[in-house]
C-alpha cells in the first residue's frame, strides 16, 4: 500500500509539468496549484485503492479500516508535499524527477520498505531515520494491529506513538514546503528581473 501512494505520487511527475498556464501567477499560487493538483489526484488514487482492497477482503480488520484509509490519505498527502517541493525546487525538470526517483529507493532501501533497517545494517539504520517511509509504515502497522488492543493502556500507548509519527511527518513536511516555496519563489524573482531587462533592451534599441 504504502509503495504504492508513493509511486503514485511519483508518476505525477511524469504526467504533469510544471510549466504555469496563467500570466501574472504569483509564485505561491504556481506552487499550492501544482501542489493542489497532484493532491486530488493522490486522493483518488488511495480511495481507488481502499476500495479495491475492501472488495478483496481487507475490510475484515474492522472499522480500524477507516483509521487505516484516513492514515493513508494523509501518507499520501504528505508525499505529494516532498515531492512536489523537490519537483519546484531544482532548476531543471528533468534532474528533479531523477532526485525524487532516487529519494523514492532510499526509502524503500532504508526506510522499511524492503526489511526492517536494523536488520540491514548500521548504515541503512541511521539513513532509515530521514525517510517518510519510517514513520507511516510504523503507523500503519500500529493502526492495524495496535488499536484493536482491548487494553485501555494498550491503545493509550499506541495512540502516542501514532501522534508521535505524525508530528515527525509534519516537521519533513515544514522543511520541504519551505525549500520548495523559497526556490518557487527565486526562480519568479529572477524571471522578473529578466522581463524587466528585456524591456529596457528593447526601448533602448528603439
Amino acid at each position: 500500500m504504502l509503495i504504492g501512494i508513493w509511486v503514485g505520487a511519483l508518476t505525477q511527475k511524469f504526467v504533469y509539468d510544471r510549466k504555469g498556464r496563467t500570466k501574472n501567477t504569483l509564485f505561491y499560487q504556481h506552487y499550492f496549484s501544482k501542489l493542489l493538483l497532484m493532491l486530488l489526484t493522490s486522493w483518488i488514487q488511495v480511495t481507488l485503492m481502499m476500495l479495491s482492497l475492501l472488495i478483496l477482503g481487507f475490510g475484515q480488520i474492522g472499522p480500524v479500516y477507516v483509521w487505516l484509509w484516513l492514515w493513508l490519505l494523509f501518507l499520501g498527502s504528505i508525499f505529494n508535499i516532498i515531492i512536489c517541493s523537490i519537483w519546484l525546487a531544482v532548476p531543471d525538470e528533468m534532474l528533479a524527477r531523477f532526485i525524487a526517483v532516487v529519494y523514492l529507493i532510499i526509502n524503500l532501501s532504508a526506510g522499511w520498505g524492503t526489511f526492517p533497517s536494523f536488520m540491514q545494517g548500521k548504515f541503512f539504520d541511521i539513513l532509515s531515520y530521514i525517510t517518510p517511509f519510517r514513520y507511516g509504515l510504523h503507523n500503519i502497522g500500529t493502526i492495524i494491529y495496535g488499536l484493536s488492543s482491548p487494553t485501555i493502556v494498550g491503545i493509550s500507548e499506541y495512540q502516542t506513538e501514532i501522534i508521535k509519527n505524525m508530528v515527525i511527518l509534519f516537521i519533513w513536511v515544514i522543511i520541504f514546503a519551505i525549500l520548495g516555496i523559497s526556490r518557487n519563489l527565486l526562480s519568479f524573482f529572477k524571471n522578473k528581473i529578466w522581463n524587466i531587462q528585456d524591456k529596457s533592451n528593447l526601448s533602448s534599441n528603439e
